[in-house]
C-alpha cells in the first residue's frame, strides 16, 4: 500500500487570517484542495492529512479522508510521526506540505518513477533558483549523491553559493520511515524537522536521490500574503493563456479577468473587463460583459451585463442586466429578459418571460411569456416563513404590483398597475386592487397655504 501524508497542521501566522493555513484560499480554492487533487492523479494513494490548528476549518475540505491530529506544533517530523499508525510497512509514502498549491502532478509522477527505478530509500523534489537565499541547500558529494539539506542559517559561505534547494516534498519507503523516524532530534526551535531525515539516512548509507523540477513555481509554498498574491497572479496568467489558446476571447486577460481553476469556459465565449468567474460553466456563445461576477453557476448562450449571478442556471438567448442580482438556485429559461435593478432569488423563470426593471422575484415559479411591470414585488416573507408565488403562462403584471405569497396566479390573468393581490386568481381573471381616487377641485392651493 502506498500513502501520501499531507502536512496541514500549520498556523500560517504570517498570513494574518483567522483560519487554518491549509484552508486559506488561493484563487478562490483552498490550498489543501489543490494538493489533494494533484495526489489523486499520481497513484492509488491513501491520503492522510495531518491537521492541527483550527482543524474544523479543514475537515470539510478533505472529503472522506482519514486524518490524524497534531495537537502541539512540534515540527514536520513530529507531524509525520502522527500518521504512522495508519501506515503499513510495505510500499512508500509521499510527504508534502498542504500549501504547495501549484504542484504539477507530472512532477510527483516523475518523483515516483525515479524512486522506483533507482530503488531509492528516500527521494525528494528540488529546484534550481537564481537566488536561493532563505532556502535549504541540497548538499551532494563529488559523485552527485545527496548527503544532506542545510538550512540558510547553518550553511557555510560555500554552501550558500549552491542554487539547488529542497522543496520539502519527499518520498520514502515505509519500512525506512518507521525504522528511522525516532532518530530525529529537536532543533534550535524545539521542533522535529523532517529535513534532518536526509542526513540521517545518508549517514546510515541508504540511497537518496533528488529530482529537479523544470519549473520552481510548481513547488513553491505560501508563507505570507505577498507570496499568496504572487502565486495567484502566476496561476491566473496560466489559466488565461490556456483560455486564449483554446478560443476564448478575454478583453484584458492579464490585469482585469479572474477565472478560477475549477471553471469551464468553452471556446467562443467572450469575456470583457473586470469580470470574475468562479467555479462556473460558461458555454460557447455566451457574452460576459464588464463588471460581472458569476459564482457556482452555468451560463448558456446568453449575455450577462454588469451583474451578479450565484448558484444559478441561465439557459440560452437570455439577456441579464445591467445591475441584476440572480441568486440561490434560480433557473432562468430560454429567451428571458432580466433588466436593470432586478433581483431573482430561488425561482424558476419560464421561457420568454420579460422583467425589465426594478422588480423582486423571490421563491417563485413563473410560467412562460409573463410580463413583469416595473416595481413588481413577490412578497414572499411574512416575518416567520418564506412563502411561494406560482404564476402561470401568459400572465400580465402591471407596474407597482404586490403579490402577497402564498399565492397562485393562473394562466392568462391580468393584474392592473398598482394592485396588491392577496387572493388566488383563476385562468384569465382580471384584477384591479387599488383605492378609488378622490379629487377635490382647486384644493391644492388651499392645502399648500
Amino acid at each position: 500500500m502506498n500513502y501520501a501524508i499531507v502536512l496541514a497542521a500549520g498556523l500560517g501566522t504570517r498570513m494574518h487570517q483567522d483560519t487554518a493555513k491549509a484552508a486559506i484560499k488561493l484563487l478562490y480554492k483552498p490550498m489543501i484542495s489543490y494538493v489533494i487533487q494533484a495526489l489523486r492523479m499520481v497513484d492509488d494513494l491513501k491520503i492522510i492529512p495531518v491537521l492541527g490548528y483550527k482543524k474544523e476549518d479543514v475537515i470539510p475540505l478533505i472529503e472522506d479522508l482519514s486524518y490524524v491530529t497534531q495537537e502541539e506544533p512540534l515540527g514536520t517530523g513530529d507531524a509525520v510521526k502522527k500518521a504512522l499508525s495508519l501506515i503499513s510497512n510495505e510500499g512508500y509514502s509521499i510527504i508534502m506540505p498542504g500549501d504547495v498549491s501549484l504542484i504539477d502532478p507530472s512532477d510527483l509522477t516523475n518523483l515516483v518513477e525515479k524512486f522506483n527505478k533507482e530503488n531509492l530509500d528516500l527521494g525528494f523534489l528540488s529546484a534550481i533558483l537564481p537566488d536561493a537565499f532563505g532556502y535549504g541547500r541540497v548538499i551532494k558529494d563529488s559523485l552527485g549523491n545527496v548527503k544532506a539539506v542545510v538550512d540558510e542559517e547553518d550553511a557555510t559561505p560555500e554552501e550558500k553559493q549552491i542554487r539547488e534547494v529542497n522543496s520539502e516534498i519527499y518520498i520514502i519507503k515505509n519500512s525506512v520511515l518507521k525504522l528511522y523516524i525516532d532518530n530525529l532530534s529537536l532543533d534550535k526551535n524545539n521542533e522535529y524537522n523532517f529535513t534532518e531525515m536526509v542526513k540521517i539516512l545518508s549517514n546510515a548509507g541508504l540511497k537518496i536521490g533528488a529530482y529537479i523540477v523544470d519549473n520552481p513555481v510548481n513547488v513553491s509554498g505560501c508563507n505570507d500574503n505577498l507570496q499568496l498574491s504572487m502565486l495567484e497572479q502566476y496561476l491566473q496568467r496560466k489559466i488565461n493563456v490556456n483560455l486564449l489558446k483554446k478560443g476564448v476571447y478575454l478583453e484584458n486577460p492579464f490585469q482585469a479577468t479572474v477565472v478560477s481553476i475549477d471553471s469551464t469556459i468553452e471556446p467562443g465565449v467572450r469575456i470583457y473587463n473586470n469580470c470574475k468567474i468562479i467555479n462556473s460553466i460558461i458555454k460557447s456563445g455566451a457574452v460576459i460583459k464588464e463588471n460581472s461576477t458569476i459564482i457556482n453557476s452555468t451560463i448558456g448562450k446568453s449575455t450577462i451585463n454588469n451583474s451578479y449571478i450565484c448558484d444559478s442556471i441561465i439557459d440560452d438567448n437570455v439577456t441579464i442586466g445591467p445591475y441584476a442580482h440572480i441568486r440561490m438556485n434560480t433557473h432562468i429559461s430560454n429567451d428571458v429578459r432580466i433588466g436593470n435593478f432586478i433581483e431573482v432569488k430561488n425561482s424558476n423563470i419560464g421561457i420568454g418571460t420579460k422583467c425589465a426593471h426594478l422588480t423582486y422575484i423571490g421563491d417563485s415559479i413563473v410560467g412562460k411569456n409573463v410580463n413583469f411591470g416595473c416595481g413588481t414585488v413577490t412578497v414572499n416573507y411574512d416575518g416567520k416563513n418564506k412563502n411561494k408565488t406560482i404564476i402561470g403562462d401568459d400572465v400580465f403584471i402591471g407596474c407597482n404590483s404586490n403579490l402577497i405569497a402564498p399565492i397562485t396566479i393562473k394562466d392568462g390573468s391580468f393584474i392592473a398597475a398598482g394592485s396588491t393581490v392577496t387572493t388566488n386568481l383563476d385562468e384569465n381573471d382580471f384584477v384591479i386592487a387599488r383605492q378609488k381616487e378622490v379629487i377635490k377641485k382647486g384644493y391644492s392651493k388651499k392645502y399648500k397655504k
